[in-house]
């Protein structure tokens, strides 16, 4: 009995006949609106994310963007000892991966990349007029009353730097409006660039001829010191040439021994036939005894202890006379040395050590080559299906979300 009741329940809680009908039609609406509803807001972000992007492009780089002309350029910097490089200074320099010439070549990218090349330009050329030409379109064109920093930003997408420390080349492109100015702005550039290299070789130019000039100074100073400090000896002792003196002494003790031993030659013959108390023999001894005095003395005076009868010791005269003079001969050395190398600087820096080779010109173009319009409307519209598959991918894991 319950469970015919319950039968009865559900059978009356279902749609039949019409009703049932109406309901499938229903819900068929429903399921249609719902695919409207999503065709709706696919359609509507394909349409802004996609095709309107790229129609704008279409037309901006395809009829009203202005034509912008490239001037091109090669430089490379050069030393006057440039040449074959020997085996140790190749590996050296793959080692470390510079050498002075990439040092400064990277100089002159940073320099051609800096705030003061648009000021010096401004200076040369009223870069600031040339970017800003009237005939250009509005999205191309600098704004004349932009910033300095506006115009250094500009500046950075109109000029472009590579170097190659494999081949120590620089690469320079410039951009413009005009043929002419593309020239000119390029033209400029090398020639500042040329100016700084000429800049930095004269600066170390002159670091070397002043501290050759500097060793100079101190060389004569040493001179000087060294005269001086024998002069003063002179002075003191009253010796002109303690050398030469002790050499006299000497060639004096010579001359006494040699009398000397002639004197006691002398003797031994006299007594071989006189007594020992004969004029002669006394005389001879007398002359033996002066003789023997005189030598002591002037050994005394050459190299002994000082006594009351020698006028004084030539061995510390000539120790102190030898280290001055030694001194004397080393400033003398000295001296000849850093004038030598002074000369060498001086001639060293009357000739350039440093170029920038501009071994390709720059160009004046015959046609613009910027910018590259399918390109450019390639990537628009790649950038367009990545952004619209994005945001589809976002909205199906929101819904996704929402089922959950």
């Amino acid at each position: 009995m319950k469970q015919d009741l319950k039968r009865d329940a559900v059978k009356n809680l279902l749609p039949t006949g019409k009703d049932q009908k109406t309901s499938l039609f229903t819900v068929q609406q429903n399921q249609m609106s719902e695919r409207n509803t999503r065709s709706f807001y696919l359609r509507l972000p394909f349409l802004l994310i996609v095709v309107l992007p790229v129609i704008f492009g279409i037309v901006y780089f395809g009829s009203i963007v202005t034509n912008r002309y490239v001037s091109y350029s090669q430089l490379s910097i050069r030393t006057a000892e440039s040449g074959p490089t020997s085996l140790l200074g190749g590996l050296v320099g793959a080692v470390s991966g510079t050498n002075a010439m990439s040092s400064e070549a990277y100089i002159v990218r940073d320099f051609i990349l800096s705030r003061s090349m648009v000021t010096k330009l401004q200076e040369m050329l009223d870069i600031r007029s040339i970017f800003a030409a009237k005939d250009a379109d509005y999205f191309s064109r600098f704004h004349i009353d932009g910033t300095d920093e506006e115009l250094y930003d500009y500046f950075l997408n109109r000029v472009s730097v590579f170097f190659d420390p494999e081949t120590q080349i620089i690469e320079l492109s410039v951009e413009a409006f005009s043929p002419d100015d593309a020239l000119a702005i390029a033209l400029s550039i090398v020639a500042l660039c040329d100016d700084l290299v000429d800049n930095i070789s004269l600066t170390a130019r002159e670091d070397s001829l002043a501290f050759a000039r500097k060793e100079v100074e101190r060389a004569e100073r040493r001179v000087e010191d060294a005269r001086l400090a024998i002069s003063a000896f002179r002075q003191k002792h009253g010796e002109i040439d303690p050398i030469s003196g002790a050499t006299s002494i000497g060639t004096i003790v010579a001359s006494i021994e040699l009398e000397l031993s002639k004197a006691q030659t002398e003797i031994s013959q006299l007594r071989s036939y006189l007594r020992e108390d004969s004029a002669q023999i006394v005389a001879a001894k007398a002359r033996l005894s002066a003789l023997q005095q005189q030598l002591k003395q002037e050994r005394a005076r050459l190299a002994g202890e000082a006594s009351e009868a020698s006028e004084g010791n030539y061995v510390p005269l000539l120790a102190d006379y030898e280290r001055l003079v030694i001194e004397d001969e080393f400033a003398k050395a000295a001296y000849t040395a850093a004038g030598t190398s002074m000369e060498l600087a001086r001639a060293e820096a009357a000739r350039k050590h440093i170029y920038l080779v501009a071994f390709v010109e720059p160009s004046r173009p015959d046609e613009s080559t910027k910018p590259d319009r399918p390109k450019l409307i390639l990537t628009i519209l790649l950038c367009s299906v990545i952004a619209f598959g994005l945001f589809t991918l976002i909205l199906a894991a929101i819904r996704e979300h929402a089922r959950l």
